[in-house]
């Protein structure tokens, strides 16, 4: 029988503005630990539609995607549970795979070379930056989420009386911080890596370091 954290419609006449998105807590609907709930869905539905729409030449990039359509929804369970889960935590391999791919691109004397803010100008660049920006929004939530007096005073807690719990709790935390700061890097790079394997590096321009007359 599956244990997976599920949800079903509630009969009733509202919530007046309340929701169970921390287990054991009915918090506000706009409280800072929600956001995290909505941005995850931006992010799978943006993914979901970019891959419907384009064929992505780079492989590497192609498969993070349709991993990351799959899994994301794990780190809404993890911020569910507080961090107590490492059934929904990341393992050292992606985290290290990703970093990885970071380094080869970086390398990559044309992908990594632009210091500067670059701005794609075809609709497929476009989709995949808009990707990279739903997980910066992401990263953001998170930040925030992790940062909720609620968590912190349950890690708190948790050190009291299970520090060896607590201890993996902070890690996978930690790990989840670290990997959409890289995660955002990467699209950032593979996005100008898939279009220079399809020849469309024409379609990106840079910012020009200031303000220009009309």
């Amino acid at each position: 029988m599956s244990n997976r954290i599920t949800h079903k419609y509630n009969q009733g006449n509202g919530d007046r503005g309340y929701s169970l998105l921390l287990d054991g807590h009915s918090i506000s609907k706009d409280d800072p630990s929600c956001w995290i709930y909505s941005e995850i869905e931006h992010l799978n539905n943006q993914i979901s539609q970019t891959l419907a729409t384009y064929e992505l030449e780079y492989c590497e990039l192609l498969s993070l995607l349709e991993w990351l359509k799959s899994n994301s929804f794990s780190i809404s369970s993890f911020c569910f549970l507080k961090g107590n889960s490492d059934r929904h935590a990341l393992s050292v391999d992606i985290s290290d795979d990703l970093e990885w791919n970071v380094c080869e691109l970086k390398e990559d004397k044309v992908v990594g070379e632009a210091a500067d803010f670059v701005i794609h100008n075809s609709l497929k660049y476009i989709a995949l930056d808009t990707i990279r920006i739903s997980i910066r929004d992401v990263e953001r939530a998170f930040t925030k989420w992790r940062r909720h007096d609620i968590i912190m005073q349950f890690i708190i807690d948790t050190v009291r009386e299970q520090p060896d719990i607590a201890q993996r709790i902070v890690i996978n935390i930690d790990g989840y911080a670290g990997f959409l700061n890289r995660l955002s890097t990467y699209l950032w790079l593979a996005t100008r890596q898939e279009a220079l394997m399809c020849g469309d590096c024409n379609t990106q321009s840079y910012w020009n370091g200031g303000v220009v007359e009309k």
